[in-house]
């Protein structure tokens, strides 16, 4: 492996790529001739022709799987750690904040050049704080995306394949983590967003334990343990108010987990609240359940067989309904963190 700090590839035998630019020019030319150009990479005035033109500073290498038969990519045709660096930033910068389409096809777009970029880095068996820098970036953008996309039908965003996409970003990232002889500053961010994406789950914790003194006693470390001990304990009222305290990705990466958590709370609360004569504030509800819109949290309880009346819950231990599936919504406090940070801000963060 090779020892320099942006890394070029763990065996020598492995193809360094040639390619400058953040598209190849064959595929360029390819995909002109074909009509495969994506609406954010035609250039500006050559839209209305039979085969539009590429934007040569726009368009980006598209994936593609690999075939039965198919020769191996040429060095001219893949790029780089420098270019594979620079053409993720230009997809944050300059694609991800577009207004031309509905984000959740901006998202699919940056998904699929995102695969290519990975590509690229496994055919190169790319190293190193580049191949560092390039994963952190895409594991924040899985998270983002999954709270952002979190009302979409599945038609518009496949929750299920995001997230086996950022499990793998991870799973890579921490591996790179314990292999290099280098020390990285975003490194306790990741570990704790790997906790939280993974609330509860044994392996995460024991890998979380396992981390060298300092990492487990980072702050970004500390709260994520904080989280899952509550979550563990069931203390839902402690992990709604944990995670209100927690930065925006790692609220997030919560995110997921805490609808389930607000529904297990109103099933134990409808054992401890059982009567017919008891009626519990819905105000106070929201509050310690995080869920600052009332008409979400009606929505919620009356999903759960719940009734609602004049501001008021009825808790009824045999009225409770348990749900197959948990429809994600947007919450007030996580909306609050996002709206004074750009897309920028939120992905991209210097690892010095």
């Amino acid at each position: 492996m090779s020892n320099s700090k942006e890394g070029l590839n763990d065996s020598a035998t492995a193809p360094v790529g040639k390619c400058e630019g953040m598209c190849p020019v064959d595929e360029i030319k390819l995909r002109e001739c074909e009509g495969l150009l994506h609406t954010l990479e035609i250039a500006q005035g050559t839209e209305k022709l039979k085969r539009p033109k590429a934007d040569k500073e726009k368009i980006v290498k598209m994936f593609s799987r690999p075939a039965a038969g198919r020769s191996d990519p040429k060095p001219k045709d893949l790029r780089p750690p420098e270019v594979l660096h620079r053409t993720v930033i230009y997809l944050v910068q300059s694609v991800l904040p577009s207004k031309q389409l509905p984000w959740n096809e901006v998202y699919d777009f940056v998904f699929d050049r995102f695969r290519a970029v990975r590509q690229d880095m496994v055919i190169q068996r790319l190293m190193g704080k580049r191949a560092v820098d390039i994963l952190e970036i895409m594991v924040r953008f899985h998270i983002y995306a999954a709270y952002r996309l979190c009302e979409e039908s599945v038609f518009n965003f496949d929750k299920r394949i995001n997230e086996e996409h950022c499990q793998e970003c991870l799973k890579r990232l921490l591996y790179l983590y314990t292999t290099l002889d280098s020390s990285f500053s975003n490194r306790a961010e990741m570990e704790s967003l790997y906790l939280l994406f993974n609330l509860g789950n044994a392996d995460a914790i024991r890998h979380a334990l396992n981390l060298p003194k300092s990492l487990r006693q980072s702050e970004p470390l500390q709260m994520a343990f904080r989280v899952t001990w509550a979550y563990l304990q069931a203390n839902y009222v402690r992990v709604v108010r944990l995670v209100k305290k927690l930065e925006f990705l790692q609220a997030c990466a919560v995110h997921q987990h805490l609808i389930s958590i607000q529904r297990d709370a109103l099933r134990r609360m409808s054992v401890a609240y059982h009567s017919k004569a008891c009626r519990y504030p819905l105000d106070h509800l929201g509050e310690i359940l995080g869920i600052g819109s009332t008409v979400s949290l009606q929505a919620m309880c009356q999903q759960c067989g719940l009734t609602v009346q004049d501001g008021k819950i009825c808790f009824q231990r045999g009225n409770f309904k348990e749900q197959e599936k948990n429809s994600l919504y947007p919450l007030d406090f996580i909306d609050s963190m996002l709206s004074s940070k750009s897309v920028m801000d939120i992905l991209v963060k210097d690892n010095g």
